[in-house]
């Protein structure tokens, strides 16, 4: 599915060239376009609107102010490194990013990171629920804090948070590593493989079959035991 396939009216814009209101009524119309759309083709449009445009640092601010968070994602699969200033909680940044590195300053909404492949996104701000869900390789630092069930069903890759993490940490964990500097609950539920570490207070521990967690506990890391054996096919 292609950009121009859909609105062939648009034309590739050189950076720093042509008119910016014209160009903005351009994305507006493809905004209004996809919003019915599903995350995996906003990622898709995303990332051949990157390839039409030659985006320079007014558009990409624009972009971030009026399109979701999957969009934006298909832009950053095909740039090395940006720093995105965001004003609003945007959902699904960093769907499926696979290289690169992206500093995000500001508060980012739900999944960030969800489907995460490779590469580095650091977020000088808070996140909301799901941090790295399904996600298989890279890192992801949050400065602030996280909300529920960060690592959800979690197969690879590092995250790390220097705040907070609210409920349900590495829940269904399969593979990767979590490091947690401040509180956390509910830490390890079902999970099944992969290693967590809360520096902070622990309210409580899930059960689980699997994996590795451990919190810290008078200046030494304390490993807690597996609660009880689930065999999973």
């Amino acid at each position: 599915m292609k950009i121009l396939e859909l609105n062939p009216g648009i034309l590739r814009v050189p950076s720093g060239r042509g008119k910016l209101p014209d160009v903005y009524d351009r994305i507006r119309k493809i905004v209004e376009e996809i919003r019915s759309y599903s995350v995996e083709d906003r990622f898709e449009l995303g990332f051949e609107f990157c390839k039409e445009f030659c985006l320079d640092s007014k558009v990409l601010d624009f972009l971030i102010d009026h399109v979701d968070g999957a969009f934006i994602s298909g832009i950053l699969r095909g740039l090395r490194f940006v720093e995105l200033r965001v004003k609003r909680r945007l959902n699904y940044l960093g769907y499926r990013f696979g290289k690169g590195k992206v500093l995000i300053v500001g508060d980012v909404g739900n999944k960030l990171g969800y489907e995460m492949e490779g590469g580095e996104i650091v977020v000088k701000g808070n996140a909301g629920n799901w941090v790295g869900e399904r996600m298989r390789g890279g890192s992801i630092k949050v400065v602030g804090n996280v909300g529920n069930y960060l690592g959800f069903c979690m197969e690879g890759g590092r995250i790390v948070v220097e705040g907070n993490a609210r409920y349900g940490v590495g829940d269904k964990m399969i593979g990767g590593e979590i490091f947690v500097k401040g509180n956390a609950r509910n830490v390890g539920r079902d999970m099944r493989g992969g290693v967590i570490r809360v520096m902070g207070k622990v309210e409580s521990f899930g059960y689980r079959g699997a994996g590795k967690v451990y919190y810290w506990k008078d200046g030494e890391w304390k490993e807690r035991d597996v609660d009880y054996y689930i065999y999973y096919r």
